[in-house]
């Protein structure tokens, strides 16, 4: 009677183990896959930088629920606050489209100090320069 319950009990163990094993394997391969292909397939540009969880396992062939779990368990793999269900290998937030265009912008100090408000000037071919008709 006692050794049929070691018996068990040591089945059960070694199963367990085993299969702590096999998913701890399962989810290093499936985070490497994953991570490859996002490197692969992204860049460090505006709009290009993240990935849908549907992308991924749709391209990598994982299923969607795995790759969430394989995206969270690896540090190399960022998942965007803006969107739970975005993911890169570059950043956790998306680069805004204004940071590569450099905005120019226009200070008080360039102003001619007679203005009380800004007025553009606008130069046509032609007819040379001239005000906003809005103005």
């Amino acid at each position: 009677m006692l050794r049929d319950i070691l018996i068990v009990v040591g089945a059960a163990l070694v199963l367990g183990t085993g299969n702590l094993v096999y998913s701890w394997l399962r989810r290093r391969n499936d985070s490497a896959r994953i991570h490859a292909w996002l490197s692969a397939n992204t860049k460090d540009e505006p709009n290009e930088s993240h990935r849908s969880a549907e992308a991924i396992a749709n391209r990598t062939g994982i299923p969607k629920h795995r790759v969430v779990a394989a995206c969270l368990a690896d540090t190399r793999i960022f998942q965007s606050k803006g969107d739970a269900n975005s993911w890169s290998v570059w950043r956790e937030e998306p680069e805004s489209i204004y940071n590569r265009r450099r905005m120019l912008h226009v200070s008080r100090a360039q102003q001619p100090a007679s203005a009380k408000w800004f007025v553009p000037r606008l130069v046509l071919p032609g007819l040379g320069s001239t005000t906003h008709p809005d103005c």
